[in-house]
């Protein structure tokens, strides 16, 4: 066997040493990266523990939470009920015992279920004067949690009552809203765009009569026409859209 010259054999070990510095600093890239994945992956897995040990922490109070708004939210019976349901209110039950003075009083369109807010919610404007005491008693009775009533936006004017300097008198501008459950507004826009279509007609199916052969002695029998095939009816379901009486 041929013994390697001196040169040769530190050639060798230049290359063997670069081999194992390369495939050290490659193992080395790998095992950073594996590391790094892992402890993201790690990081990732706490954070999503620790928040499923929040959400099991805070379970029975969302489920009771849950549990009121199912007892509390209603439905409506139908569209007509839901925009006059504030009107009503508001011109008898609220104002009951009070002396207040209601201008322009009006229902606002409805506004429809969204990802932020699944409800939908009816909504009234009005103008309220009175005294002091009247007009706050007003505005405190239309503020009703448990059934989802809300006073979103109040301005108040104080005015001088004209008849008693010492009594404080106020104009008011209210807009109050009603929450309702998503899945009744659901049935009642799929009842609106649902229409049944108008049947098509069809043609009656005329069989083959066969032609009898003339005769000679008898005259010639007037041929009717053949029977025109009926048009197919076009259905044109209309969708109906709610009229809002305040509007």
């Amino acid at each position: 066997m041929t013994q390697l010259k001196p040169s040769e054999k530190r050639m060798l070990v230049i290359l063997l040493s670069g081999l194992f510095i390369l495939a050290n600093v490659l193992g080395w890239a790998w095992y950073s990266s594996l590391t790094m994945r892992s402890e993201r992956r790690l990081a990732g897995l706490k954070a999503k523990v620790n928040s499923l040990e929040v959400w099991r922490r805070e379970a029975p109070a969302a489920e009771e939470k849950r549990a009121w708004i199912g007892a509390n939210l209603k439905e409506y019976a139908d569209e007509t009920a839901r925009d006059t349901y504030l009107d009503n209110l508001v011109q008898n039950d609220l104002r009951s015992g009070l002396d207040l003075e209601l201008i322009s009083p009006r229902p606002l369109d409805p506004l429809m279920p969204t990802e932020e807010l699944p409800f939908i919610r009816s909504r009234y404007e009005t103008k309220v004067k009175g005294t002091w005491t009247d007009v706050m008693t007003f505005v405190y009775r239309l503020q009703k949690p448990s059934e989802f009533r809300f006073v979103p936006r109040v301005t108040m004017v104080p005015r001088k009552n004209e008849q008693n300097d010492a009594e404080q008198f106020v104009e008011c501008f209210v807009t109050i809203e009603k929450w309702w459950a998503p899945e009744s507004a659901t049935e009642d826009e799929v009842a609106m765009n649902e229409q049944p279509a108008a049947p098509v007609v069809e043609a009656p199916v005329t069989a083959a009569v066969p032609t009898p052969e003339p005769d000679a002695a008898a005259p010639a029998a007037a041929v009717a026409p053949a029977a025109e095939t009926a048009p197919a009816a076009v259905a044109t379901p209309e969708t109906v859209n709610p009229v809002n009486p305040g509007q």
